[in-house]
């Protein structure tokens, strides 16, 4: 525990505030009170985070070089979940880490003559059986049909097809599924067990970036212990401290209750850089990461305008160019056709 953290925590401890503003780890998300009681809470609440957020601001070293409390009681609070959770089973010889994701990326499109233009979106779904090789196997599904931030872009998509362009659905194949099989190697993995779980040797590691190579900058450094942090099989004490240690960086915004692509509740906190917010949504009940955004602050209107045909990553101002939601993640299961859905099931799907 540093001395920042252990001052943090002293000041909070005769108002145990920082237990009553979070869900409990066992907590379940509830719908809010009714309106008439609503007010009540509201504003006891209301004053007692001011109190919480006084607390924290006059321990750490906030502004512009410093971490945002809100931010910090957050994190600690995330810390503090991971101290007291069981680690999840490891997988055995023979058995596979199952990961479902969910994403889309955002493109402009221009057609050969130039007389189209339009933004959209591909979904792709993954599922990935990884073994302790780094053998498997990785299936990945384009949906059906695109999708488009606007009401504008999917009428001039409409006019291409009706125009007789098909040039953007035979890049892309919608709805076709592609199925590749790895051997030892072939799969991307990181070992974290040796990693240290004191968050200022972590932190000194992740600053240096002696674990993952980057630019510097503490917006970089949230983007790297959060991608840690959703590790396979990154342990709860490593998430503990992982945790202390974004506690202390500077820059990084609490952008508040939210929830994913699949509906589930969160809580999103940001960095920011060259006109991209990286969104980061956890699990308000566990701190584990439910979802990734990459928003477009400031979009590139060379990219829109520019006249030659083919695709480019793009999005509009204050929309995500990238989203990744995480739907199942680090399940343990028995060869690559199964998924902790069939097993439930006591099937196994091909």
């Amino acid at each position: 525990m540093n001395d920042i953290e252990e001052r943090i925590r002293s000041a909070l401890a005769p108002y145990r505030l920082n237990d009553e503003l979070m869900p409990r780890p066992d907590e379940p998300y509830s719908p809010a009170p009714p309106r008439r009681r609503r007010l009540r809470v509201t504003l006891t609440v209301a004053a007692a985070f001011a109190l919480v957020i006084f607390a924290v601001a006059t321990l750490l070293p906030v502004g512009a070089g410093g971490p945002d409390p809100a931010v910090a009681l957050l994190l600690y609070r995330f810390e503090r979940i991971a101290q007291h959770a069981a680690p999840e089973p490891a997988p055995k010889q023979g058995q596979y880490v199952y990961t479902e994701t969910m994403a889309q990326e955002s493109y402009v499109y221009v057609s050969g003559d130039g007389q189209y233009r339009f933004v959209y979106s591909v979904p792709v779904t993954t599922q990935q059986w990884l073994g302790l090789d780094g053998s498997g196997r990785q299936v990945n599904t384009t949906g059906d049909h695109p999708t488009f931030p606007t009401d504008a872009d999917r009428a001039t998509y409409q006019a291409y097809l009706a125009s007789g362009g098909h040039e953007a659905d035979k890049m892309f194949d919608w709805g076709r599924t592609t199925q590749d099989r790895y051997g030892p190697g072939g799969l991307f993995q990181r070992d974290t067990s040796t990693l240290p779980t004191d968050p200022i040797e972590l932190g000194r590691l992740i600053d240096q970036r002696q674990i993952v190579g980057g630019p510097g900058g503490d917006w970089e450094s949230f983007t790297l212990a959060t991608d840690l942090i959703r590790d396979t099989y990154a342990r709860p004490d490593l998430r503990a401290a992982l945790y202390s240690y974004m506690a202390g960086l500077s820059g990084i915004e609490l952008v508040g209750n939210t929830t994913d692509a699949l509906g589930r509740p969160g809580v999103a906190l940001a960095s920011t850089h060259d006109g991209i917010r990286n969104e980061v949504v956890f699990d308000r009940t566990n701190g584990k990461i439910l979802e990734e955004r990459n928003v477009v602050l400031e979009p590139d209107q060379a990219v829109y305008q520019n006249p030659g045909p083919g695709e480019f990553a793009y999005a509009y101002a204050g929309q995500p160019y990238y989203v990744v939601t995480y739907a199942s993640f680090g399940k343990v299961v028995d060869s690559t056709t199964q998924t902790p859905f069939s097993l439930r099931a006591g099937s196994s799907p091909s």
